[in-house]
């Protein structure tokens, strides 16, 4: 019976603990409207407030609403550094997160030094010439840099949340769903979160973002008694955890260099007249013409080795030549077209573009182009299937590494066989880099 009464006494004491934790932390400034922001309405939560490093976060941030914009963009390394609310908590808020340029700096650097593929891509996009190559010359600078912000480390996320859809107010706190992120041991298949108790937010009298998480938790008292002893159950009860996150400026936008919108002309080639079974200048002058529009107009062409060369004006700016190379590229009868150069001219800008009809087919058997390929290979690259396509050839190559792959683009540059080539696609497992290539010969009439 002493022993009876011993661990009944324990168990009240626990309870007693238990209750007495369920309070606003000593320490804290007060909330607005009240010590625990007793009050009738919703909050006002508008401001800036530091994510990271947060002195006094924890998991109740990282549980609540703020989770909807932090999960859709999770970077373990590189964390999102403030949030800014704006909005009236009575109908909607928009919340942002930010990084700092300096983080988003040190981010490129970082995968540059460990030769990311995607960063790599990012970087060739910089050359003016490849903004105008293929589909790009159809963008507009503004859907073209918003295509290079997609390989890049996000400056800005956002997020509206919704009164009645994603919180409601309660007592002067935004009280929304706390959830438990619990993915499990299957990667491939990870459990979805799930919702156990409220998250409620508030600002204090200091301009804290104050974070206090309600949830249910099954208490047990466990005594040590030796083996196959079993904690005293006491039941279900509400658990508190509190967090806060400190007021803060937001940080500078990151200012984009742009050297993709620099001008540049073509290299200098000689005009050859001398016979060859490609069509005449005049006949693919006439090809071109249906796709000139508004400002823009053809004002010579002129054939060059195993090509042809047009230089097209335009007073209406250089974003006047985006729909004329898109009408070109969906037409019949060229094989590619690739702008060499784009600059101002006077009161307009020039815009050069090589042709090359679809006609003029390669005679070179894949094999050949096989042979070659094999030649430049490094060590840890592995050949696939070479294939013709017209006057292009394609080849699918793995590389063990990226170090491979960037070797066998240097060699390829090198190589005097071809004349253009282009990675149509990339992609990356682990170490292992898998690309699809396309080689044009040099023709030499």
């Amino acid at each position: 019976m002493g022993t009876s009464r011993a661990v009944r006494a324990l168990a009240a004491i626990a309870l007693l603990a238990l209750a007495a934790c369920d309070g606003h932390p000593d320490g804290w400034p007060g909330m607005r409207g009240g010590f625990l922001g007793f009050g009738a309405g919703c909050p006002d939560l508008t401001g800036t407030y530091r994510l990271h490093p947060a002195a006094d976060g924890g998991r109740p941030v990282s549980q609540s609403l703020v989770n909807r914009v932090t999960d859709n963009a999770r970077r373990s390394r590189w964390h999102w550094e403030t949030m800014t609310v704006a909005g009236n908590a009575r109908d909607s808020l928009v919340l942002t997160l930010r990084r700092s340029p300096e983080m988003q700096l040190a981010y490129r650097d970082s995968m540059t030094a460990w030769g990311d593929v995607g960063e790599y891509e990012r970087r060739k996009l910089l050359d003016p010439r490849v903004r105008w190559r293929g589909s790009f010359g159809a963008m507009d600078d503004s859907a073209y840099a918003a295509n290079l912000r997609k390989l890049a480390l996000r400056g800005e996320e956002r997020e509206v949340v919704r009164h009645g859809e994603h919180y409601t107010c309660d007592g002067g706190w935004l009280v929304a769903d706390r959830l438990v992120h619990d993915p499990g041991p299957d990667r491939n298949q990870p459990r979805p979160d799930t919702v156990i108790g409220t998250v409620a937010l508030a600002v204090d009298r200091e301009r804290h973002l104050v974070f206090h998480a309600e949830y249910p938790e099954d208490v047990t008292f466990s005594l040590w008694c030796g083996d196959g002893c079993r904690g005293i159950p006491l039941g279900t009860w509400t658990q508190h955890e509190w967090a806060r996150l400190d007021s803060t400026a937001p940080p500078p936008v990151l200012v984009e260099e742009t050297p993709w919108a620099d001008p540049f002309r073509p290299d200098t080639v000689t005009v050859v007249w001398a016979v060859d079974p490609m069509q005449g200048a005049d006949e693919i002058a006439a090809l071109l013409r249906p796709a000139v529009r508004g400002p823009v107009t053809l004002e010579h062409v002129a054939r060059v080795p195993g090509h042809y060369r047009a230089r097209f004006r335009s007073t209406g700016g250089r974003a006047a030549f985006h729909p004329v190379l898109d009408s070109l590229r969906k037409s019949q009868g060229f094989g590619t077209l690739t702008v060499t150069g784009v600059a101002p001219d006077g009161d307009g800008h020039l815009l050069w573009l090589d042709v090359y009809v679809a006609s003029r087919a390669s005679a070179t058997e894949p094999t050949a182009i096989e042979r070659t390929l094999r030649r430049l290979m490094p060590p840890g690259a592995t050949l696939g299937r070479v294939r013709r396509d017209g006057g292009v050839f394609q080849a699918a190559m793995t590389f063990a590494s990226r170090q491979a792959y960037g070797a066998m683009l240097a060699a390829l540059r090198r190589e005097p066989s071809f004349q253009q080539f282009e990675v149509l696609q990339a992609g990356q497992v682990g170490e292992q880099v898998t690309v699809v290539l396309q080689l044009r010969e040099r023709v030499i009439p």
